[in-house]
């Protein structure tokens, strides 16, 4: 308990500022079914690593992925490496927006921007000069634990996960996906936060019926033609 007064204290002392920009690193480890094995003939896929952006103030949140050149096997298309995605927030509507691309089509996706129910613990450490504690939940996949900033007073974090006290800078979702800042800007913001406007609107329900339709057409049309194996990584 001593530790935690003294991060506490380390907080309310620093200087407060809720805007801001922070980079990620999201690395995906793969699942390596037997099919993909003998596609692969027992090679190992490395983990993906790939970027992404957290634009802030106290009202809006904007998570966007960085643009960058990603490297595939021959013989394994992965679906979604090279798409554009952004998550927005707005918290006096509670409304989220999703724009994520799907086979070549865009989507915006909206939500409600509801209250997650996680359990803060009384474990702490630092990161990147931020005193942190760590929170924890589970859904239907399995546990997500995520590491807060105590004195970055906003509910925001990558993708569609917030809602605590302070801006998620670590997250690790179901064992697969870990999501790490490597970088944080605490700065006045040169410009206004924007909605995603660009394609097609859906609501969630809706997207996912699409998602599960489509790539079952793929999957079915590649192997009945010999094709290359789908690996799909979301946004």
């Amino acid at each position: 308990m001593k530790k935690i007064f003294i991060l506490l204290f380390l907080a309310q002392a620093a200087w407060a500022q809720n805007t801001g920009i922070v980079k990620y690193e999201q690395v995906i480890k793969f699942d390596m079914t037997p099919e993909l094995k003998a596609a692969l003939h027992g090679v190992e896929l490395p983990d993906h690593k790939s970027s992404y952006e957290l634009v802030f103030s106290p009202e809006e949140s904007l998570y966007k992925k960085l643009h960058e050149k990603n490297k595939a096997s021959s013989n394994v298309m992965m679906a979604g490496a090279n798409a554009d995605y952004f998550f927005y927030v707005n918290l006096a509507e509670k409304k989220t927006i999703e724009q994520e691309e799907f086979l070549g089509k865009r989507f915006l996706i909206s939500g409600d921007w509801s209250k997650d129910d996680w359990k803060v613990s009384g474990e702490t450490k630092m990161i990147l000069g931020h005193p942190c504690l760590k929170a924890e939940k589970t859904d239907t996949s399995g546990m997500i634990t995520a590491w807060f900033a105590m004195d970055i007073k906003v509910p925001f974090g990558p993708k569609e996960y917030g809602q605590l006290p302070g801006l998620i800078l670590e997250l690790k979702i179901h064992d697969k996906t870990t999501i790490v800042a490597h970088e944080i800007e605490l700065k006045p913001l040169s410009e206004p936060i924007k909605k995603p406007k660009k394609g097609k609107k859906v609501t969630s329900e809706e997207y996912e019926v699409i998602k599960k339709e489509k790539l079952k057409e793929l999957r079915e049309s590649r192997r009945s033609s010999g094709g290359n194996q789908i690996i799909r990584i979301g946004g």
